[in-house]
């Protein structure tokens, strides 16, 4: 099937490569003094996919779905390689940094009455 004359697995393609990219900037973008550009660059990002989505409409069907697994699979997997320079988390299994990553909820900080 073509869409203007792009394949639909191009379409696909497309979306991964972007998907991946949002995944990258949001998994560094925490450890970063630019993290507000970064924020803002990824939204701009994830806006031109929705944006496909709904251009797109039926002839892709899969595209949403695929671009947040993609994306979401590749904040987790990037964050967890980045915890590896971290002197506490460097003994700990490439596994067991991925589930810090996934369960790692915000601390509440000293002001707010939290201990942690």
């Amino acid at each position: 099937m073509t869409i203007g004359g792009i394949s639909e697995i191009t379409v696909y393609v497309l979306a991964v490569m972007q998907a991946v990219s949002v995944g990258l900037i949001l998994a560094f973008a925490q450890g970063s003094r630019y993290r507000a550009a970064m924020y803002i660059a990824s939204l701009l990002m994830i806006g031109v996919a929705v944006a496909a989505g709904f251009i797109l409409g039926v002839a892709t069907p899969w595209i949403g779905p695929i671009f947040a697994v993609v994306a979401a699979l590749t904040g987790v997997l990037a964050s967890a390689k980045s915890l590896g320079a971290d002197p506490v988390m460097r003994d700990e299994s490439f596994g067991q940094r991925i589930i810090f990553v996934v369960s790692r909820r915000p601390r509440s900080s000293p002001r707010d009455g939290g201990t942690g």
